[in-house]
């Protein structure tokens, strides 16, 4: 590649020549195309796991096999779906159609999105009796593809978020038929080799590009250029458009169409139930694990956390928390404006817990040792929320908030009524954000309070809802709506942020949100070896096996693509890949 070729604001300059070339590809070529980075996905997990654990600052091969599936089962299940829609597309027939009713209230409709989709036989055969349902405005499909016009769409991500980046590239390129660069920071540089493998079937075309920034001025410019009709932010809170607003030269420097994921804390509801220890303890494991991932850095990961004060395991089910995560060895920093994210949010709760610190990221300019744990607890919920920093902020860094919720006193369902109710309220008038959270609840008390459960989804006003894991573990379903709740909200006077949702492969023109339902225990954990340790090997198998079902998971026995690592690149670091 040329010295001219490699420069990001040329290349931008190339796609923007291609992208009426690519509005006008046929269907059937970009059917074609998405069926080869489909099989690039699975052919490149074992690299991109390998590189993504360095750019982390771990080199082991346990912690590298953690991610695998990370990748791969989220982007391989978004394409085989995606693929479906577009071979009905080329071939005239109607778009796939689950099953679907009116919503609570009568407003809208409901779709039964998973199990209906090929993914849920082996998560059921897995223990992981997994379901989705997709709040709908409409029930039309389809007209975002078959609209789209020429355009050049940019996807700029904060925190680590590889995937989710990629994923929106994807859905960008083949849904509303732009051309695509995606905006990488330079220490990002050796994933941006495996990126650029993935997507060769696009990239040879020109039709995608990846973006490499020296610095933030860089990611700005390239963010602002006038060549761009859209762009589409991973990751980002109100406050980092605002940031970026600003060093653009305001926010009609930006283009005029931006899309993307708004932000917040993150907020997980922990209903009151018949939890044994064992299950006390896996949960603190799940929840850690969710606070913990990149060393906090993910914008999936849990910042906020609301539970009963009258709950009478509350207490036992924090101090296990805690003990989580001081036993979790923190991986190094990968936000160069961690440090200062942390220390400020120190200050205003100097009495919580603080434990260990990470090492140093040799491989990012600027980035010292990943900070301590804070674990801050609020016994009692804010008399002002609206000033309370661990509402309003998230730090994207190695910190978690605990909030005790009064409620009502007086039986089992009195307790569960007035918690849901109060919680529901909580995030949503006091949270920033409205993108994802989480609700956990005992199986027990799905099954006896079925009603009150669906009746408090039903209520709150975020974009991704899972119910019993992790929040990154909604993308996994690749029918769901993976945006801002009701795909729209103001992130700044007068400016809209809109989002066709990334993960919406069923081409649903109007989604409202997404709930995607786990097992009460599924034992699915997804940290280093510190909690569950797996070989490259057995980690590839298992996903393969999800993606392709029995002959995916025989092949992978013999598969031995996993095996040779190589080094990625000069300037890598050595990374094996």
């Amino acid at each position: 590649m040329s010295e001219v070729e490699e420069d990001p604001a040329q290349l931008l300059a190339v796609l923007a020549t291609r992208k009426a070339d690519w509005a006008a590809t046929p269907l059937e070529d970009k059917y074609q195309a998405a069926l080869e980075i489909r099989s690039r996905v699975l052919e490149a997990a074992s690299r991109w796991s390998r590189v993504a654990a360095h750019t982390r600052g771990c080199s082991k091969e346990a912690v590298a096999a953690q991610e695998l599936p990370l990748m791969l089962v989220p982007l391989a299940n978004y394409l085989d779906n995606l693929l479906v829609s577009l071979a009905a597309l080329k071939a005239c027939a109607p778009l796939p159609s689950p099953p679907a009713a009116a919503a609570p209230g009568g407003d809208g409709l409901v779709v039964k999105a998973h199990p209906w989709g090929t993914v849920q036989t082996w998560f059921s055969l897995l223990g992981w009796s997994t379901s989705t349902e997709v709040t709908l405005a409409s029930a039309s499909q389809g007209a975002q593809l078959r609209a789209a016009s020429p355009a050049v769409a940019v996807v700029r991500s904060v925190g680590y978020a590889p995937v989710e980046s990629l994923a929106a590239a994807l859905h960008l390129a083949f849904v509303s038929g732009a051309v695509v660069g995606l905006v990488l920071p330079a220490w990002q540089a050796p994933l941006q080799l495996v990126m650029e493998y993935i997507m060769d079937p696009l990239a040879r075309g020109a039709f995608f590009a990846t973006l490499l920034a020296a610095d933030d001025a860089e990611a700005t410019a390239l963010t602002s250029s006038p060549a761009i009709d859209r762009l589409h932010l991973v990751g980002f809170t109100p406050d980092d458009f605002g940031a970026l607003a600003e060093a653009a030269g305001g926010a009609d420097a930006l283009p005029p169409l931006v899309s993307g994921e708004v932000h917040g804390p993150a907020p997980w509801i922990v209903a009151p139930g018949p939890w044994t220890q064992a299950q006390l303890a896996h949960h603190s494991q799940v929840l850690a694990e969710a606070a913990a991932y990149a060393g906090g850095a993910s914008p999936y990961a849990a910042r906020l956390v609301l539970l009963p004060t009258a709950w009478e395991q509350a207490d036992a089910f924090v101090d296990l928390v805690r003990g989580e995560l001081a036993g979790y060895k923190l991986p190094a920093a990968v936000d160069p404006g961690v440090a200062q994210r942390h220390a400020d949010f120190r200050r205003h709760y100097p009495d919580a817990f603080v434990s260990g610190a990470g090492p140093r990221n040799d491989l990012i300019p600027g980035v010292g040792p990943c900070p301590p744990w804070v674990v801050n607890v609020l016994e009692a919920y804010p008399d002002d929320p609206a000033s309370e920093p661990a509402f309003q902020t998230d730090p994207r860094g190695p910190v978690l908030t605990i909030v005790k919720i009064a409620t009502d006193a007086g039986s089992e369902e009195e307790l569960l009524i007035s918690f849901l109710d109060r919680a529901v309220r909580a995030v949503n008038e006091d949270v920033q954000g409205s993108f994802g959270m989480t609700l956990v609840a005992h199986g027990a008390t799905q099954k006896r309070y079925a009603a009150q459960l669906d009746a408090a989804l039903a209520a709150v006003r975020y974009g991704v809802v899972v119910v019993n894991a992790n929040l990154g573990l909604g993308l996994w379903s690749a029918q769901t709506h993976w945006g801002v709740h009701g795909g729209a909200a103001e992130v700044a006077p007068g400016r809209t942020l809109r989002l066709g949702s990334t993960q919406n492969s069923l081409l649903y023109d109007e989604g409202v949100k997404g709930v995607v339902r786990f097992p009460f225990e599924t034992y699915l954990h997804i940290l280093p070896p510190e909690y569950r340790s797996i070989t490259m090997r057995a980690s590839r198998q298992l996903a393969v096996g999800i993606v392709d079902g029995m002959r995916g998971f025989l092949r992978g026995l013999k598969d031995k693509s996993w095996a040779p690592p190589v080094t990625v690149g000069e300037g890598s670091g050595g990374v094996v890949a």
